[in-house]
């Protein structure tokens, strides 16, 4: 073989691989990309309690408590009546969900990470615009422990002594 077909045979498996590497590159950003968008949309939580499979679901971003309730495998001892939260909440990512079992005695605390605005006006010390800075502060990310209401502006210790007692995290 001559030195000119040899490079013409090198050059050619030259641009085939490159034109080869360029569809993997753009087939992978495309798959990494639709992956990013739909994981974006899903948030976890963790449901525990009167259910029969009790552990950490995955449900499309925006989903509400009683949405989940209709498609939940409850346990026959489950108590929804004594469920003491507002149905109506949006769930949020890393949110832990406790379904109560018949007999069982409900705290009246106040989830902070799923009370209404209302709920939360009626709390000690905690007027409109704290409720509102409350809502928003979670909207970004879970309270974990209930002294994370302090991280919110406008909620010092005095008034987070206040409203301790009748606050949980789930």
């Amino acid at each position: 073989m001559s030195s000119d077909i040899k490079e013409k045979f090198l050059l050619g498996g030259f641009f085939l691989i490159m034109i080869l590497g360029s569809y993997l590159i753009v087939r992978v950003d495309r798959e990494t990309k639709n992956y990013q968008e739909t994981a974006k949309n899903k948030i976890k939580v963790e449901i525990s309690g009167a259910v029969k499979k009790p552990g950490i679901y995955e449900f499309e971003e925006g989903v509400k408590i009683e949405d989940i309730l209709k498609n939940l495998e409850l346990d026959e001892r489950a108590d929804i009546s004594g469920f003491e939260v507002n149905l109506k909440t949006t769930l949020l990512d890393g949110q832990k969900i406790y379904i109560p079992f018949k007999g069982e005695s409900q705290s009246k605390k106040i989830n902070i990470n799923i009370a209404s605005k209302e709920e939360l006006e009626s709390l000690p010390g905690i007027g409109s615009v704290l409720a509102e800075r409350i809502i928003q502060y979670r909207q970004s990310q879970p309270f974990k422990v209930i002294e994370d209401l302090k991280k919110v502006k406008g909620v010092g210790e005095k008034t987070f002594e206040k409203v301790a007692p009748f606050i949980s995290v789930q």
